[in-house]
């Protein structure tokens, strides 16, 4: 649900959860190690997935009423910065949290409980996976969602019940908004993968899960849940 007001903040919904798989070759490798080094990062992006969509002009600063009041092309004055207000808001960075799954396998998760989106519409998510010890400017795997609808409080349809995933990480600790008394969301297409990259980070929520998927979600990445699939190659991919 969007807002400016701390009375319209609410958190993505549901929270998204990312897996980390690293393979060689055919086997699927744990670094327990390497994994106190690594975060993951979100940012907000257009639901084409070709424009990051990071800032937007604060409805309440003097620079927006003012560019409200002009007529079209009478002006040409740039905002400040000061006017401009982020719109994904929260705790953006996740750090890597080595938790059992829903089948009593350890695995190593990234998972975003405090996301919000301050405007209405629609749009996509994308996580960027670093190594804190490394070049930061560099990211070693991404993955982007699926398209996400952000409503206005009056439109607002209400909180999904939570995975079982989400039920089983929350057991263990981690914090996440847990529901049991809500209706599920339908399912959806996930999107598309590629590159031969060691790092994959998969999204494991409930919300836009494939019919094919078990109840669980737990799934690889060419078979993603919540935030659809779309791993890219470091070498295709810019900083932050």
């Amino acid at each position: 649900m969007c807002g400016f007001g701390t009375k319209d903040y609410r958190p993505v919904d549901p929270a998204p959860i990312l897996q980390l798989i690293r393979r060689e070759g055919d086997r699927v490798v744990l670094d327990y190690k390497e994994s106190t080094s690594l975060v993951c990062h979100a940012s907000l992006w257009s639901a084409d997935g070709t424009e990051e969509r990071g800032v937007v002009l604060n409805p309440g600063s003097a620079a927006a009423r003012r560019t409200e009041s002009l007529f079209a092309g009478e002006s040409t004055l740039t905002p400040p910065p000061s006017s401009y207000v982020s719109v994904l808001v929260g705790s953006l960075v996740s750090p890597c949290h080595i938790l059992t799954d829903v089948d009593g396998q350890k695995a190593l998760f990234f998972t975003f409980a405090d996301l919000s989106i301050r405007t209405g519409g629609h749009y996509r998510l994308k996580f960027f996976l670093y190594d804190i010890t490394k070049d930061a400017s560099q990211a070693m795997a991404s993955a982007m969602s699926d398209v996400i609808a952000v409503f206005p409080p009056k439109t607002f349809p209400g909180m999904t019940e939570s995975s079982q995933l989400a039920k089983c990480l929350a057991r263990q600790g981690i914090k996440l908004h847990i529901r049991t008394d809500m209706r599920r969301n339908s399912g959806s297409t996930p999107g598309e993968t590629g590159s031969n990259n060691p790092y994959l980070m998969s999204s494991l929520e409930t919300s836009y899960i494939d019919s094919e998927l078990p109840d669980d979600g737990a799934v690889d990445f060419g078979e993603l849940a919540q935030s659809s699939n779309d791993l890219e190659d470091p070498s295709n991919m810019g900083s932050l």
